[in-house]
Parts: C-alpha cells; structure tokens; sequence
C-alpha cells in the first residue's frame, strides 16, 4: 500500500505554464506531491535494495508505460528513474528490454513531459549502471541525445545537453590518482570505446549552441562541451575552430536571456 502511494504522488506532475521556457534543476519539483513520492520511492528501493519493490515497480511500468495519457506513460518513466539504484541487481540483467522497449520509444513520444522523462531515465541509467550502460548502449542512445539537441521545446534541449554530460561524465579521466592501475587501464579503455560517437555527438551539440534561444540552453551546452572537451581530450581538436566564435559569442551575451 505504501509503494502504491509513493507511485500516485509520483504521477502527478506539477507543470507551469513557463515549463517549456524555463530550466531550473535546482529546485525542480520542490515540495510537490511529485516530488514527495519520487524521493520516498527512491529510498525505499535503496534500502530495501529492490528486492521487495521489483515485483511491484514492474507491474506499475508496464502497465502504464505504452498508456493513451500522456500523464501515465511520464509516471511509468518516473518510476523506471527512481527505483533504478534500488533495483540495479535485477534491473542489469534486463536492461536491453529496458532501454529498447521502455525508454528510447519514448525519445520520440508526441507528449514533450514524455520526452523529459526519457531523458531523466537515460542520465539515471548512465549513472547507475556505469560503464556498462556507455558501453552497450552508446550506439542507441546518443543518437537520440543527439536528435533531442534540435527538439522544438528548448527545456528539452538543455535535458539533452545534461543528460549527455551525465553520459560521458563518468569517462573523466581527470581523477587518475584515484584509481588502481589496473582501475585506471579499464577507464581509459572505456573512453577509447566512445571514439566513434565523438565526431556525429560534436556535430549535434555545436549548431545546437548556436541554434540556443535561451541562457539556460547555453549553460546546458557548454557544460557538455566542457566533459566532452575533458574526456576526449585531442579527439575535440578538429573542432576547435567552429566553437571559439561560439564561445565568443556567448561570452559577449547578455546574461538576462
């Protein structure tokens, strides 16, 4: 009874007319019912380490998940999202089910929350089924990432920018000292496996920075820009020359935007 409350709570997003316009993950949601029941779901998994919550998370995804409203098929993701580290020994073993058949169709769904939600789910699933998730899935999901980039709705364009930053983020190499040898060998061979995305995700992100309408939209992008600059390292060279009149561009912007 208390997860079926949690999962109420956590379908009932509160959108603001400026929802489209505006990015603020710093306070996104903040005492809300969705938030309430977000965050409880979330611990309860943690805690209870998903075994007891698998079942039950399940049944309310796939039920709601391929839904004609638009509010049950966001409340299936919200869900996939937040009992994902709860969840992540049994979740592991299904994740091609979860990323084909759960998430990327819903990339492209019709509802812009829907979409929202997807990208919560991937940036989720970066994080906590790393590297597992950059290695298997980089060939599906950064296209998609990358086709979100010229999405119509420019909040959904800075959740693709930071839910790309997200993805290759755990790439970093700038931490070397603290991991083993043989740590650090399997890291930089994590990164050399995202060589090919470089160029086709360098190519996305850029004219979406020119293309930026807002502030927010731009601080999304130049935070990626700066993983992607930071993980790739001499693999961004070839691209310097399109982003410093960008970057000076911004630089001389009105922050008022």
């Amino acid at each position: 009874q208390f997860f079926e409350l949690m999962v109420q709570y956590a379908s009932r997003p509160e959108i603001e007319d400026d929802w489209s316009t505006t990015y603020d993950t710093s306070d996104e949601a903040n005492g809300t019912d969705f938030e309430a029941g977000a965050s409880a779901m979330d611990r309860v998994c943690v805690i209870l380490k998903g075994k007891q919550v698998q079942d039950m998370a399940t049944q309310h995804i796939m039920s709601r998940i391929n839904a004609a409203d638009w509010e049950s098929r966001a409340a299936a993701l919200t869900i996939l999202t937040y009992v994902a580290e709860g969840c992540h020994k049994q979740f592991v073993k299904h994740l091609d089910m979860i990323v084909d058949d759960l998430i990327l169709p819903k990339t492209k769904d019709e509802n812009p929350m829907v979409r929202y939600c997807a990208m919560q789910s991937i940036a989720q699933m970066s994080t906590d089924f790393k590297p597992i998730f950059q290695e298997a899935y980089a060939a599906k999901v950064l296209p998609a990432l990358c086709e979100t980039l010229n999405d119509s709705v420019p909040r959904l364009v800075a959740m693709a920018a930071a839910t790309l930053d997200q993805f290759f983020e755990e790439l970093d190499e700038d931490d070397e000292d603290e991991f083993t040898e043989a740590e650090w060998e399997g890291r930089v061979s994590d990164y050399k496996s995202m060589q090919p995305y470089m160029n086709p995700v360098a190519q996305a992100i850029i004219p979406a920075l020119g293309n930026a309408q807002y502030n927010f939209q731009k601080q999304a992008i130049l935070t990626c820009l700066a993983t992607l600059t930071q993980v790739a390292g001499k693999l961004f060279t070839p691209f310097v020359d399109q982003l410093v009149p960008l970057y000076q561009q911004v630089l001389g912007m009105s922050e008022a935007a």
